[in-house]
C-alpha cells in the first residue's frame, strides 16, 4: 500500500465507487446482445445498484478495449441509455492480455493487429499463448502502454465511470506468461517484474 501511495495510486477524499451489477453471473462469459444487457439493467435498477458492470465481451476483441459499436451502437449513446432508462452508470472490465480461444480467428496474426508488436515473446521470438488461449501482452512495451492509455481515455471520455483491470499479473499459475525477451519494446531483456 505504501508503495502504491508513493507513486500516486490513491483514492480521492470521499471516493465512493458505485454498487455494480455484474452481467457475467447471468449471461456468462460470451458475446452478449443489447437486449440481454437491457434485461440485466432492469434487474440492476430493481436491486438498487448504481452501475451496470460489463464483464468480458463488451469489446470488439477481449483485451482490445474498443467498444463494439456493431452490437451496441455508440458508447456515448449506450451510456445515455443506461442513465436515462435505468439510472445506471456504466462500468467495464479490461484485460492485460488479448483474445481468448473462443474469439473467432484467435490466431496470433489476428490479435497482433490489435496491438502490433506488443506481445511477450520468449528468447526464440515466439509469442506466449496461455490460459484459454489468451495472448500475453508485454506490459513493458512502450507502444502498448501508449495505445492502451489512448483507448482507456476514450472510454472515459465517452462516459464510462469505472474500469476494472484484470489479468495484469506478471507471472502466475493461471496465466503462465513468462518474461519477455523482445528488445524492441524498450525494456530490459528479459523484462523484469519491477518494470
Amino acid at each position: 500500500r505504501e508503495y502504491m501511495s508513493s507513486i500516486g495510486h490513491i483514492f480521492k477524499r470521499g471516493y465512493n465507487p458505485p454498487i455494480h451489477w455484474n452481467v457475467i453471473y447471468n449471461l456468462g462469459w460470451k458475446k452478449y446482445s443489447l437486449k440481454e444487457i437491457e434485461k440485466e439493467a432492469k434487474l440492476a435498477r430493481d436491486m438498487g445498484c448504481e452501475s451496470i458492470y460489463l464483464d468480458p465481451c463488451w469489446n470488439t476483441i477481449e483485451g482490445g478495449e474498443v467498444w463494439d459499436e456493431g452490437r451496441f451502437g455508440s458508447l456515448k449513446g449506450f451510456v445515455r441509455r443506461m442513465e436515462n432508462r435505468y439510472n445506471l452508470k456504466v462500468a467495464l472490465h479490461t484485460m492485460g492480455n488479448v483474445g481468448p480461444n473462443w474469439v473467432p480467428d484467435n490466431s496470433f496474426s489476428r490479435v497482433n493487429r490489435e496491438y502490433p508488436g506488443c506481445f511477450r515473446k520468449d528468447s526464440k521470438g515466439k509469442p506466449y499463448n496461455g490460459l484459454d488461449g489468451c495472448w500475453a501482452i508485454c506490459q513493458g512495451s512502450s507502444e502498448w502502454k501508449k495505445e492502451k492509455l489512448k483507448r482507456l481515455k476514450k472510454l472515459i471520455e465517452d462516459g464510462v465511470k469505472f474500469l476494472m483491470f484484470d489479468f495484469c499479473l506478471f507471472d502466475n499459475d493461471l496465466e503462465d506468461y513468462r518474461s519477455c525477451w523482445d528488445d524492441s519494446h524498450g525494456h530490459n531483456v528479459p523484462l523484469t517484474k519491477i518494470e
